[in-house]
């Protein structure tokens, strides 16, 4: 007898495959789990067997735990092996990870101590000596305070994370250490300065000084005389200067000739170290050099008056008189001391008078315009004469300053 076989189509075959793959998957899974499942109850279990070694050992050691200095290690990799030394006796083998990249924690000071591992979603596992209690904590990762960024004369030792635990206390930087293998974050502080002169300030310069302005902080200005060193991070400014070299300058009374020792116009610059003296020094200030001696002489111009003979400064000389054309008188006014000497000119004058109709009037003469005789064109004292003998008793005895002139067919009798 015949049988007719019937093969699977291929929906059918994909259908079967799709099951299958589903089916798998879902096993993995669930195999996935289970594995997690298990290597976390041995973590947990060999976090308690680590306690119970440290509890034993704390009975037998008053209290105190196998310290590590407060520093967190990774046992069977970085702890020191004074731990591992103070456990054998109470747990000869210490327990590691069941993945063998990770290791549990412990930290101590010598009294309180923790121990934890991280379980397979990330959580952390721990047991708190204090508490005597395990629980699972989730990751927290550091967080920075508010003393970061903040300025500070001094280091921090508070607000140094808001989250986490602050690696160092005291100190311009540190981490926020994250909790239960969260992430570590780093912070630091500012150093607040106050603001310091340099050597710069209170010292002499004959130009702005560019250095050494500021021994702490930043220079506000460079190349001027006053300048301010601003502190830091809040730190406090200060105010500086230099001074300005000036080296000591004769004034106009230098080499000038002056009836009294001079108290004015000594130095150009520079301090006088005398005054009303004849010689002196200008001295420079903040550092400038001191002038060369300067001096006045003793001396007084002479001077002429608009009176004939008459000085009004010096020593008159005799006069001499120029008769013709012009009738004038000439002197010297001779200086004192080194003044220099002025030489005068000026109409001459009748015995000491202006001329004037009184004056000519008193000795017989008219006061008016002698040009007609042919003389001058200007009015002087005159007398005119037909012959010479009219004009006695002057004409034979002329007295000093008159004279006699024949001119233009007529005699006169005439002064300036």
């Amino acid at each position: 007898m015949c049988m007719n076989k019937k093969a699977f189509t291929i929906i059918e075959l994909m259908v079967v495959i799709l099951v299958v793959g589903i089916l798998s998957g879902f096993f993995i899974i669930q195999f996935n789990e289970v594995n997690d499942q298990a290597k976390d109850a041995k973590r947990m279990m060999d976090i308690e067997s680590i306690a119970n070694a440290v509890v034993l050992y704390s009975s037998d050691h008053q209290r105190s735990k196998p310290s590590t200095n407060g520093v967190a290690c990774e046992i069977n990799n970085d702890c020191p092996v004074e731990f591992s030394q103070s456990l054998a006796p109470y747990l000869a083998v210490l327990p590691s990870d069941p993945n063998l990249e990770t290791y549990y924690i412990y930290k101590s000071d010598g009294n309180e101590c923790t121990i934890s591992a991280i379980l397979s979603n990330g959580k952390t596992y721990e047991y708190s000596c204090s508490s005597d209690l395990s629980t699972i904590k989730s990751s927290v990762n550091g967080e920075c305070g508010l003393a970061n960024n903040s300025n500070y004369y001094d280091p921090p030792t508070t607000n140094l994370c808001n989250q986490g635990t602050a690696s160092a206390s005291g100190s311009w930087s540190w981490d926020c250490e994250g909790l239960y293998d969260g992430l570590d974050v780093s912070c630091s502080a500012n150093k607040s300065v106050n603001g310091e002169c340099g050597l710069a300030n209170n010292s002499n310069y004959y130009d702005p000084p560019t250095t050494n302005l500021c021994n702490q902080g930043t220079a506000s200005a460079s190349g001027s005389w006053s300048w301010d060193c601003e502190g830091l991070y809040d730190g406090l400014d200060v105010s500086c200067s230099a001074n300005k070299s000036v080296n000591g300058e004769c004034g106009l009374s230098n080499n000038s000739i002056l009836p009294s020792p001079p108290t004015t116009n000594l130095c150009n610059k520079g301090t006088a170290s005398a005054s009303g003296s004849w010689s002196w020094t200008c001295y420079g200030t903040n550092g400038g050099s001191n002038s060369s001696t300067c001096s006045a002489t003793y001396g007084i111009n002479g001077s002429c008056s608009s009176t004939e003979g008459v000085c009004i400064s010096g020593t008159a000389s005799s006069v001499t008189y120029v008769d013709y054309p012009s009738g004038y008188a000439n002197w010297t006014c001779s200086g004192t001391g080194a003044g220099s000497s002025a030489n005068c000119s000026g109409p001459r004058l009748l015995y000491g008078g202006v001329h004037n109709a009184d004056q000519c009037s008193s000795i017989g003469m008219t006061y008016g315009d002698y040009g007609a005789c042919g003389v001058f064109d200007y009015p002087a004292c005159f007398k005119s004469c037909g012959i010479y003998s009219d004009c006695y008793p002057y004409g034979p005895s002329v007295p000093a300053g008159w004279s006699v002139y024949s001119g233009g067919g007529c005699y006169v009798y005439f002064a300036y």
